[in-house]
């Protein structure tokens, strides 16, 4: 698929992945960024004017039409952490709320594309817009604070405690210290041989690095721990695991409930006030999702997607409930008194396999993986409320050469 016929979302993401990726220098983070606004505000426009010329031209623009939505993981990447199935689910979690919210329908069978998931959607065309605006100011913040970047100008302490509550390793840490020029801390040793121009992580593995007698490699590793145990008193937040790779799942995971949960809890808010009609609607804006056009979606929903509607699957339910009967009618005495003697025996192996996993049970130890690392759970908690939820910032006319 070139670049011209992607659609805008799928390309927006990319940017922002790129962006969030642990090898991406400051410099290049800031330029994918503001490229990816750019593209957000140019498509804004477009959609906006649009809107404009099908009201010109007499069309009725409030209807509900079916869409692609494309969605993509490629910023829970990390080298240090493996089991990505919770932390995934919450940014799919959170997707689907944020559509939910705008009045958006969703069919769930999604297709895999070039590293995203693509979802068929429906919904009135507005509310599409502002359901993509919305993910868009969400998104970028996650993914800014889910891989963040070391900084040379915030003080020591405060990047130890911002990489650890992250989840990302010690050894990490003084890597991507060296990585930015950061001469606060003490680099590891290197053969004067090694190319100074190689890949960040070319050497992971290289025996140089990783050493117990690479001397400033484990005082770094040292100092880092300290600054962040510093952090944490001199500002009464908890301390993070950050250390062991379950423990780093835990941290990652923490990050991303915290950050769903919270920006859900914000759209019920901000979606109670506008029922109760404590928020105005500016229909010159975008925020015509939040008037309930709930009703015209999902007729529109399961016209489109028939298997999806309520009343489709009662009828397949009852035509089936029927199939089985008559398949039970046709069996002889013998033949149902057998089936009735097999489902007896097969409970009755059931009830003895719960009743020994619970006898069992005070013998597994908890997966430190399902832990709640508190100091995540507080970054995830202040990273969701910067996020502005309502997107009603108005959209005007514009020239092209103002957002090039």
């Amino acid at each position: 698929m070139t670049e011209a016929n992607e659609p805008i979302m799928a390309r927006i993401n990319k940017l922002l992945n790129l962006a969030s990726h642990e090898r991406t220098s400051e410099a290049e983070r800031r330029a994918l960024e503001e490229k990816a606004e750019r593209l957000m505000a140019q498509h804004m426009i477009d959609e906006f004017e649009l809107r404009k010329l099908a009201e010109k031209m007499g069309n009725n623009v409030r209807k509900p039409v079916s869409d692609t939505w494309s969605v993509s993981f490629a910023e829970s990447v990390n080298n240090a952490v493996r089991d990505q199935w919770e932390f995934d689910n919450q940014i799919l979690s959170m997707m689907m709320y944020i559509l939910e919210h705008c009045n958006v329908r969703v069919n769930s069978r999604w297709k895999y594309s070039e590293g995203q998931r693509v979802y068929q959607i429906v919904g009135f065309k507005d509310d599409i817009t502002y359901a993509e605006r919305i993910w868009f100011n969400v998104f970028k913040t996650f993914v800014a604070n889910v891989n963040p970047h070391w900084d040379v100008d915030k003080s020591i302490e405060w990047n130890a405690y911002t990489f650890a509550s992250a989840g990302v390793s010690w050894k990490n840490q003084v890597l991507l210290a060296e990585k930015a020029k950061d001469t606060r801390i003490e680099w590891p040793w290197r053969y004067q041989d090694e190319d100074p121009d190689a890949d960040f992580y070319s050497r992971w593995h290289a025996g140089d690095v990783f050493e117990p007698n690479n001397v400033p490699y484990t005082k770094s590793i040292h100092r880092l721990k300290r600054a962040c145990k510093k952090y944490s008193i001199d500002n009464s937040v908890p301390y993070p695991y950050a250390g062991g790779t379950k423990l780093r799942v835990a941290t990652r995971n923490s990050f991303a409930r915290s950050y769903r949960a919270t920006i859900s809890s914000r759209l019920d808010e901000i979606r109670k006030l506008a029922q109760e009609g404590a928020g105005h609607v500016d229909t010159g804006k975008f925020a015509l999702a939040l008037v309930d056009t709930r009703q015209r979606v999902d007729e529109e929903f399961y016209r489109v997607f028939p298997e999806f509607d309520p009343e489709v699957r009662r009828r397949e339910q009852e035509a089936e409930t029927a199939r089985q009967q008559a398949r039970w009618d046709a069996l002889s005495d013998a033949e149902k008194a057998k089936i009735i003697r097999d489902r007896k025996r097969e409970d009755e192996k059931w009830r003895k396999r719960q009743a020994t996993a619970r006898t069992r049970y005070r013998a597994i130890r908890e997966d430190p993986a399902d832990r709640v690392d508190h100091a995540a759970w507080a970054r995830g908690q202040q990273a969701a409320q910067s996020v502005n939820l309502r997107a009603d910032e108005e959209v005007k006319e514009q020239t092209r050469r103002g957002i090039k």
